[in-house]
């Protein structure tokens, strides 16, 4: 179970003639969202049991008959900085809310068991059912992101104002970057459910039979792979 928290009004937000001296004064609050391009990685060097002891430990759900044949994965590093802009005025503060955030060293990889032959039909059934997992990890976090941040947007918009004393700033300053990274949780968890909707019994049993009645490639010992020949 995952648990959300909201944050109430960041700083109170003074409607009175003091508010009013604000107008015009500091920007307004914004959402920055900077998306570094993913990089997309391809590897065959695992095994089956190899690459379901990794999805195992890392909670990616498998299949019905316990085994994985293709494991899609994507890391990344997440950056959220929060801060107020303030200008100091005769009778108190003028504040508004500035969120950025950094989503880079992105990497996409799309592993493959080294048991399958690349030429098999059930080796390319199952990377086409991979490369939805990657266009999730890229596309589609990317749009969920983007969501969440123009909606981050709007609420921080009530945010600015004016303020008869600073307070706690420090405290304040956690406050909005603690809510900042809920929103951006928030959508992740989103891209967990979209893989989730993807890994369905129906797909799996889709996979599986795809191939079924066609004869597969002979998978050849390693030296008539390197050298397409027989041993002497």
């Amino acid at each position: 179970m995952r648990l959300a928290f909201l944050i109430p009004l960041l700083f109170p937000v003074v409607a009175n003639a003091g508010a009013n001296l604000c107008t015009g004064l500091l920007r307004q609050p914004t959402v920055t969202l900077e998306l570094g391009k993913p990089l997309r990685q391809y590897r065959q060097d695992q095994t089956m049991d190899e690459l379901t002891a990794v999805a195992k430990s890392t909670g990616v759900p498998v299949s019905g008959n316990g085994v994985v044949t293709g494991l899609t994965t994507d890391r990344r590093r997440i950056g959220v900085r929060a801060w107020y802009e303030t200008m100091q005025l005769q009778s108190g503060f003028c504040l508004a809310p500035h969120v950025k955030i950094t989503i880079d060293q992105r990497v996409v990889t799309v592993a493959m068991p080294k048991e399958i032959p690349s030429n098999s039909c059930f080796f390319q059934v199952t990377l086409e059912h991979e490369h939805k997992h990657a266009k999730i990890a890229e596309d589609g976090m990317d749009a969920v992101l983007r969501q969440e941040a123009a909606s981050l947007q709007s609420f921080l918009a009530g945010q600015a104002g004016f303020q008869q004393t600073l307070g706690d700033s420090q405290q304040k300053i956690d406050q909005l970057k603690a809510y900042a990274e809920m929103r951006v949780q928030r959508a992740l968890d989103r891209v967990d459910q979209m893989n989730a909707d993807i890994d369905t019994p129906a797909e799996y049993a889709k996979v599986n039979g795809a191939c079924k009645g066609r004869q597969e490639p002979e998978k050849l010992p390693w030296w008539k792979r390197i050298f397409n020949s027989s041993a002497g």
